[in-house]
C-alpha cells in the first residue's frame, strides 16, 4: 500500500529526518537548534524573505526608510507596472494601487537595529527574542 505524499512527509518529520535535520547536517550551527538545553531554534536561522527587502531599503535610504519601510505600492502606475510584470503583484492589480502600512515604531526600531548591528543575524534574533520574553508575562 502506497502512502500519500502528506502521510509520507508527516512520517518523515516524526522520524526526525525532516527538513531541519537535513539542513543541520549541512550547517553545524543548525545542529543545535531546537534541542533541549541548546536554545531556541530561531536563533540559528538567517534572514527570511522580506528581511532582504528591508535591509536593501535601510542600506540605500537610512533613516528615511524607517518611515516608508512598509509602503508596498505608492499609487503610481509607472512604478507599479514593473512589479506586476516581473514581481509579486498579480496581473489584475489596479494601476493606482496604494498599499501602505503606517508602522513608525517598527520602522524606527528596524532602523536602530540596522544602525547598531548591521547585517549580523544573531544580535538581531537575540534582540527580537528579548522583546518576546519581555512581553510574555503580559
Amino acid at each position: 500500500m502506497r502512502c500519500s505524499p502528506t502521510r509520507a512527509t508527516a512520517r518523515t518529520w516524526t522520524r526526525g529526518t525532516g527538513h531541519l535535520d537535513r539542513a543541520a547536517r549541512q550547517d553545524p550551527h543548525l545542529a543545535t537548534a531546537g534541542r533541549p538545553g541548546r536554545g531556541p531554534p530561531g536563533l540559528a536561522l538567517g534572514f527570511a524573505v522580506d528581511d532582504y527587502f528591508h535591509l536593501y531599503l535601510l542600506d540605500q535610504e537610512g533613516l528615511d526608510a524607517a518611515w516608508t519601510l512598509f509602503d508596498f505600492a505608492d499609487g503610481d502606475p509607472a512604478t507599479l507596472r514593473p512589479s506586476v510584470e516581473q514581481g509579486p503583484y498579480p496581473w489584475y492589480s489596479l494601476d493606482e494601487l496604494e498599499l501602505r502600512f503606517l508602522r513608525p515604531l517598527t520602522g524606527l526600531l528596524a532602523w536602530a537595529e540596522h544602525a547598531t548591528f548591521g547585517r549580523e543575524v544573531l544580535p538581531l534574533h537575540l534582540h527580537s527574542f528579548a522583546w518576546y520574553l519581555g512581553g510574555w508575562p503580559l
